[in-house]
């Protein structure tokens, strides 16, 4: 079959009576299960039990995990626009018209890896130049694809100073774009509406385990 040529991932079933909705909820449940399985195809990483290909003309992401006492270091946000569409958060939660809302968030200290650096050393320089904090990249404690881009979260060792905004983040920062660092706790890190959504679940373990 030509879907099986060009290497999509698909599953086809053939029922042996006419169209009936009846033969659909037979298999409904199998398919579910089939969609959300486990899997890693080639470029693709699974989060949870959604997989998502990773767009290779984005640069992948290197993200800082600094954790101390029990708390890891965030990034506060407040991001607002005059519109949803001119909005990216409204876009990722399926707001396309109307005013945006503003969106108070948080996430973690990271970037683009940039030409020349892997991504080890773009979570070290991420650091240094967001939070002003020098620190060496250790354990790789998860890789996962978020909107298409490839990211890698490093566990930071090694960790000296106290986080003060720098860079980009530092020159953008307004009342309608704000940016401020914290220290949080696993409540803080459930309840804060971390992005991407599904990185809490992968850090409430290492609160708990380096608390």
């Amino acid at each position: 079959m030509g879907a099986a040529e060009a290497g999509y991932d698909f599953r086809l079933v053939l029922g042996d009576a006419g169209h009936s909705p009846n033969h659909g909820g037979v298999l409904l449940p199998d398919a579910l299960r089939w969609v959300f399985r486990r899997h890693d195809p080639a470029g693709a990483r699974t989060i949870g039990r959604v997989c998502q290909t990773a767009d290779v003309t984005q640069p992948p992401r290197a993200v800082a995990l600094v954790v101390r006492n029990g708390r890891i270091l965030i990034m506060k946000r407040y991001y607002r626009r005059d519109i949803a569409g001119d909005c990216r958060v409204c876009g990722e939660d399926g707001r396309l018209t109307g005013p945006c809302p503003g969106h108070h968030y948080a996430v973690l200290p990271g970037g683009g890896v940039e030409s020349g650096e892997t991504p080890a050393m773009a979570a070290e320089r991420e650091l240094l130049e967001e939070a002003g904090m020098t620190g060496r990249a250790g354990e790789l404690v998860w890789a996962a694809t978020h909107a298409g881009r490839q990211a890698s979260y490093f566990v930071m060792e090694d960790v000296v100073g106290e986080p003060v905004l720098g860079g980009g983040e530092a020159d953008s920062h307004s009342p309608n774009n704000s940016f401020e660092l914290a220290w949080a706790d696993a409540r803080l890190v459930h309840d804060i509406g971390m992005r991407p959504h599904e990185v809490v679940p992968q850090l409430l373990p290492l609160l708990m385990r380096q608390a």
